[in-house]
């Protein structure tokens, strides 16, 4: 799960970049990278989260 988090927060900004600069030009690639990051954030914190409440269980 933890290379799946790493692998997101790689490909996903890469992928928002390129696709906002073939969509809408380079004003927008910054906008693609950065949801493209925000999205892959969500991606990686929220299973860190659920195996936190897990471990945490008693």
């Amino acid at each position: 799960m933890a290379v799946a988090g790493c692998l997101l927060l790689l490909v996903l900004p890469i992928a928002g970049g390129v696709l906002g600069l073939w969509l809408l030009g380079p004003d927008a690639m910054a906008w693609g990278a950065a949801i493209g990051f925000g999205v892959a954030v969500v991606a990686c914190a929220l299973p860190a989260l659920a195996l936190w409440r897990a471990g945490r269980r008693d």
